[in-house]
């Protein structure tokens, strides 16, 4: 008959249906087909994947680092600016006051005995000081924001460049008026640690591309 099969053991009759050889008892049941759309399988992630990830992952912490000292140091620019003006016009009101018996020849005599300056000049220096300390802290938030930039194409060299210029103007501002390297110092420190960082990342990442 056409419908009937013989099985591969003993080559006894059987039925499509039959699972097992009613002679020999062998399996003849047919093996299950998998299904053709069947999604495969994810696979591992290739190594090189992971250590592409994981060095744009520290390229972008550098980056963010140096984007964070721009604008902190625009931030913090701002608020000295407001508190030094502050001070230096109470300070001029306050000798405004205790020289307000005083006629402006007397004054300004004054004033160069002890400073070499009359009063005008004295005020005019104090204000443009604060003025100076303004601008020297936008043109480093400045500065930053180009490093910012610069690191997407070398992150490690704009972190070491943004670290030296800073120290740098630390050390001047220091060798001028040698007060100042006390003065916020808690922030010095902090933005220096930002840096460093900036650079671990810069550097390992740089590390990472060369492996």
């Amino acid at each position: 008959m056409g419908g009937e099969m013989v099985c591969p053991k003993c080559a006894a009759a059987i039925t499509p249906d039959d699972k097992f050889c009613a002679a020999c008892g062998a399996d003849v049941a047919p093996a299950p087909v998998p299904p053709q759309d069947a999604p495969a399988a994810p696979g591992p992630i290739p190594y090189s994947v992971i250590e592409a990830r994981a060095r744009a992952s520290k390229l972008a912490t550098a980056r963010k680092l140096l984007v964070a000292m721009s604008i902190i140091t625009l931030i913090a620019g701002v608020g000295m600016y407001l508190v030094q003006r502050r001070a230096v016009e109470k300070q001029i009101d306050d000798l405004e006051a205790q020289m307000s018996d005083m006629d402006p020849e007397t004054r300004d005599a004054d004033m160069k005995s002890r400073t070499g300056m009359t009063w005008e000049q004295a005020k005019a220096r104090d204000r443009g000081e604060v003025r100076l300390h303004f601008a020297i802290n936008i043109g480093l938030a400045v500065f930053y924001f180009g490093m910012w930039l610069w690191a997407r194409k070398n992150v490690l060299a704009a972190a070491i460049t943004a670290l030296l210029l800073y120290v740098t103007v630390l050390a001047v501002n220091g060798a001028l008026e040698p007060k100042t390297l006390i003065a916020g110092w808690q922030l010095k420190v902090g933005f220096i640690a930002i840096l460093v960082l900036a650079i671990d990342a810069g550097y390992k990442a740089r590390r990472a591309e060369a492996t």
